[in-house]
């Protein structure tokens, strides 16, 4: 259920058009390969809230023991940050000139990357709540990851079906 409120926000909807003008453009034969391709976006979207489970179960594991470092880290790399932001030190970006995972996957992992600031509230408190089972944890953030795509995987799908409908003939 917190997935598919925070799938409503203004935020997420906001990214509605992205995701269909992309499945709009992608060749869909079938509407077998409507609903897979529906489902690969999805699975990249799952695949990365999974993964922020487990490292959210694993971390909290270690964090325990090693808080005086991890405090340390994190200090550092916000006094790295500060001073580049201030332009005493540069830090050079890598260049990406190809999509590393083309396809609905790919598309589906980097709208998890870059929605989860929309989704964070929501996202934090389940992660918070599921921390102690790395299990528990990647159940719970799969299930998130569901209800969060459901309206995007239902457009998607829609889109992808609406593309086999033959067309009606123009007339001039």
């Amino acid at each position: 259920m917190g997935g598919l409120l925070s799938s409503i926000s203004p935020c997420i909807l906001s990214l509605l058009p992205v995701n269909l003008s992309y499945i709009g453009t992608l060749n869909i034969p079938s509407r077998r390969t409507a609903f897979v391709k529906a489902a690969q976006f999805v699975l990249g979207v799952v695949t990365i809230f999974s993964v922020f489970g487990l490292f959210s179960a694993l971390a909290s594991a270690v964090y325990v023991d090693y808080r005086g470092y991890f405090n340390l880290g994190v200090g550092t790399i916000i006094l790295l940050m500060g001073l580049s932001f201030a332009g005493l030190i540069h830090f050079p970006l890598p260049q990406i000139n190809t999509v590393p995972i083309p396809g609905p996957y790919g598309v589906g992992l980097t709208f998890a990357l870059v929605s989860s600031p929309c989704a964070s509230p929501i996202l934090f408190a389940i992660i918070a709540a599921a921390t102690g089972s790395q299990l528990v944890s990647v159940v719970t953030l799969v299930s998130y990851g569901l209800g969060y795509t459901a309206i995007i995987f239902l457009a998607s799908l829609y889109t992808g079906l609406v593309k086999q409908r033959p067309r009606p003939a123009q007339t001039i």
